[in-house]
């Protein structure tokens, strides 16, 4: 019997929680095939799910692990509500589909959900989440402009290689909705992008190396700058608004060594005879524009950015960029040394180094030096500090860049989503396995490389051979997945801690999760009855953001890993049992469910029953209803209010909170 739980506030969470080697390079995969029908893509997704439990449960009985029941049918749909939607069912959707005696029911809720709006919005944000996760407030400024171009691509269905290449590749003007949000979060440090998008898009821990070698380490220094290199050229401007109210633009590109050099140090040469605050306020503006104008993103200030961001840096350089000296006047022999300067490095040859013939002549070049201004140094050391470390491309591979008529990004989307590459598709398969199922085959998800723990390792092979056979279809993939026997399982019966872990590593159990801030967010609005409101809309839009805010500063912002256990907070708890949604005195605020219930009529169990729809997806069992009913009828409070206590308790159990 579950009143217990149900009407005792938030006292005892549910606590739940090899080799050494890279993974095996990828075969080469059969070209993507013609878009699927409906029907071909349920086929298809029946063949891998079968494929998948074959491979399973051979491991269980390799292992010795018996296998957890499979789960009920309200359990299940709320899981795989909550795994593709990011929300709770509704009520009359739960009580649909559990009046369905269809054999096939599960397949159909498994299709339906697939082809949602709310499928695509919350795989933006759950990949969001992950490629903006080191981004700071720069991520959190700029995830407005990724999230609705990647809902986009997920509700459509694209190709996700073709996605990861947009994301790598974005150039041109970035406004409202783009990719180009990926590499502009990063536009103040080469390093930091370099690392994430190793980590999340290859599955490999590569940023550790970007200092020097260590000695455990299989990533080197030269492997991470060469790499970082592919990233070397980008340039960010900002674009200023025409008129008030206007999108927040930004203009994304690759250039040369030549002409990045060129465009600071012209920048510069227009500085002079500029007074001294006129000077510093040039200096910032060259590393700090794209501060100012997301900041401007952030705080919708209609002013013109100062100047254009500086070509992408190390932090390190960036830093000692802005903090270079602005002099307040220079000398006639400065300014002509800035423009022999500026007048070598456009006389040097398309593409190659402007510096190169001036150093080839060591005392000429140092005395040139030595008579620039001081911030035209700064500038100078900037480039060649950047120059030598991120001068030469190379992959992960081992293979050097080539240019053959590509720009260095281009190129290197080219060979990370090549089926040949022997990390991408294992790593996003991966990371959606782990989606589902609270763990990866592989752990932890962003360090392949390095992982000692794997889980049945020619399985994920397998599946990362077929994603890409697929074309790198996600939607297909994710509906295998949650058609398999093994997603279907219950929860752990087992009693000792270490056996049911056990137990949910191999996947013979599906383990008891936490909510996401998403999830929950999303949820608490379905309760409310504030989901009907679009997404998209700026009415409902605000409101979702402010809710979700407010969960996140309770909850904290979640890593990019995957949230595998059920873990609560003090904070956390009283948010639901004592924060704004229990007290709010505006009854309109307040669960819409209830005022319906009573507004219809509908007799004390009925409401009941609802009310364990709406928020866990189940009817009330016997024991439960007879409780409750009983206990509202002795209660003080009547009518609405008294449901709206019911509310209250049921949101603070840990059922509510879980995903089961």
């Amino acid at each position: 019997m579950r009143i217990a739980e149900l009407l005792l506030p938030l006292a005892a969470l549910l606590p739940l929680f090899v080799q050494e080697a890279p993974p095996p390079p990828a075969t080469d995969a059969p070209p993507a095939p013609a878009a699927l029908s409906a029907t071909e893509r349920a086929a298809v997704a029946r063949r891998l799910a079968v494929q998948v439990d074959d491979a399973l449960e051979a491991a269980w009985r390799a292992e010795g692990i018996e296998p957890a029941p499979t789960t009920d049918d309200a359990t299940w749909l709320r899981r795989l509500s909550l795994d593709l939607r990011g929300t709770i069912p509704r009520a009359e959707e739960a009580a649909s589909f559990l009046a369905d005696a269809r054999p096939d029911r599960r397949e159909r809720k498994i299709d339906e959900y697939l082809a949602d709006p709310s499928y695509g919005a919350y795989q933006a944000r759950r990949w969001t989440e992950a490629l903006l996760a080191d981004g700071g407030s720069n991520g959190e400024r700029m995830e407005g402009m990724l999230i609705p171009w990647l809902a986009d691509q997920f509700s459509a269905g694209v190709p996700f290689p073709e996605t990861v290449r947009s994301l790598i590749t974005a150039s041109g003007l970035a406004v409202e909705s783009s990719p180009g949000a990926f590499v502009l979060t990063y536009h103040d440090s080469i390093e930091t992008l370099t690392g994430v998008t190793a980590k999340v898009l290859l599955g490999l821990q590569i940023q550790c190396a970007q200092c020097h070698d260590h000695p455990s380490d299989h990533w080197k220094q030269e492997q991470f700058n060469r790499f970082a290199a592919f990233f070397s050229g980008v340039h960010g401007n900002y674009v200023p608004r025409k008129g008030r109210g206007g999108p927040v633009t930004f203009k994304l590109e690759d250039r040369g060594p030549a002409a990045e050099l060129l465009a600071a140090l012209r920048r510069l040469e227009k500085r002079a005879g500029s007074s001294s605050e006129e000077a510093m306020a040039a200096g910032e503006a060259m590393g700090g524009a794209m501060r100012g104008a997301m900041a401007e993103a952030d705080d919708a200030v209609e002013e013109e950015a100062p100047g254009a961001l500086a070509p992408m840096a190390s932090a390190g350089a960036m830093a000692a960029m802005e903090e270079g000296a602005a002099e307040s006047a220079w000398s006639l022999e400065q300014a002509a040394a800035l423009t022999e300067l500026i007048g070598r490095c456009k006389a040097a040859p398309a593409g190659r180094d402007p510096l190169a013939e001036l150093e080839a002549d060591a005392p000429a070049f140092a005395a040139l030096m030595e008579q620039l201004p001081a911030d035209a140094r700064v500038l100078v050391d900037e480039y060649t500090e950047r120059r030598d470390k991120f001068g030469v491309a190379q992959y992960l591979d081992g293979a050097p860049f080539v240019a053959e008529g590509k720009s260095r990004r281009v190129a290197l989307a080219d060979w990370m989503v090549d089926p040949k590459n022997p990390w991408f598709a294992t790593a996003i398969v991966n990371r959606l396995f782990a989606q589902l199922f609270g763990k990866g085959l592989v752990e932890p998800i962003d360090d392949l490389s390095a992982a000692t723990d794997r889980i049945v390792p020619e399985l994920l092979q397998a599946l990362a051979n077929e994603f890409m056979a697929s074309g790198g279809d996600v939607r297909l993939l994710l509906g295998a997945l949650v058609r398999t026997g093994a997603y279907a399982r219950g929860n752990s019966p087992l009693e000792g801690v270490v056996a049911r872990e056990r137990q949910e590593r191999w996947f013979a159990a599906h383990p008891v999760r936490s909510m996401d801030a998403d999830q929950l967010t999303d949820s608490l609005r379905r309760v409310l009855g504030r989901d009907a409101t679009a997404r998209n809309d700026r009415r409902g839009g605000k409101e979702r953001e402010e809710l979700l805010e407010e969960v996140q500063r309770c909850y904290g912002r979640e890593p990019a890993g995957v949230r595998a256990n059920w873990i609560a907070r003090i904070p956390q708890a009283l948010f639901l049992m004592n924060g704004a949604l229990a007290n709010t005195p505006d009854v309109k605020a307040r669960p819409r469910i209830v005022r319906d219930l009573d507004a219809a009529g509908s007799p004390p169990r009925a409401r009941v029953n609802t009310l364990f729809l709406t928020l866990l997806g189940r009817p009330a069992e016997e024991a439960e209803a007879e409780a409750i009913v009983a206990q509202l009828a002795a209660a003080q409070t009547r009518g609405v209010a008294a449901y709206e206590d019911l509310v209250w308790a049921l949101l603070n159990t840990t059922e509510f909170r879980a995903n089961r």
